[in-house]
């Protein structure tokens, strides 16, 4: 027993169908071509362009304008939910791009409020280092160069935390030299 011939393998072997236009033109109906045209566009197919016709669409009946008032009622609410969700999707856009500018600017304003605190208490070590007189030589030579460095045009938020804790270290020796002394 052969099958070939099963209703398996015949819809696998079989291409889908394209697209039926819903009305010929009167041209593609009378030599039984398929139409690419449109009725209710008016739209000439290919067949009447490439044999120079005019491409004339005679009424259809009932049945053909219920169908064609639905398919392009269905055409229609499509086109209008596309155009929705494109809408939706440009306000959500919107509201996306005024987020990161907000947040940018106070990321940018936190930044400066950073530096300048960095800058604070880095001058107020250096004012308590500086007014200490059990400093040594070495130290003051340490202090100068940070010194140096922070009114260097640089980024502080790098380095700022790692002069602070520099000037913290040099800040705690001389108390422990201060300890050691009495």
């Amino acid at each position: 027993m052969s099958t070939s011939s099963s209703p398996d393998s015949r819809s696998k072997s079989q291409k889908k169908r394209g697209k039926i236009n819903i009305v010929a033109c009167d041209r593609c109906k009378r030599d039984k071509k398929r139409c690419d045209g449109n009725y209710l566009t008016q739209k000439t197919c290919e067949y009447c362009q490439n044999h120079n016709e005019i491409c004339v669409y005679s009424e259809p009946n009932f049945l053909r304008i219920s169908r064609i008032l639905n398919a392009a009622a269905k055409n229609a609410a499509a086109e209008e939910r596309e155009s929705d969700d494109r809408e939706k999707l440009q306000k959500q856009l919107i509201e996306y791009e005024n987020t990161i500018n907000k947040l940018s600017s106070q990321l940018e304003i936190k930044s400066k409020t950073d530096q300048s605190n960095t800058l604070n208490s880095i001058e107020k070590l250096y004012i308590s280092l500086f007014a200490n007189s059990q400093i040594s030589i070495e130290q003051t030579m340490i202090l100068k160069k940070l010194c140096e460095i922070t009114h260097a045009p640089i980024n502080l938020n790098v380095y700022g935390n790692e002069i602070r804790n520099k000037l913290s270290i040099l800040e705690t020796d001389t108390v422990t030299d201060e300890e050691k002394r009495q």
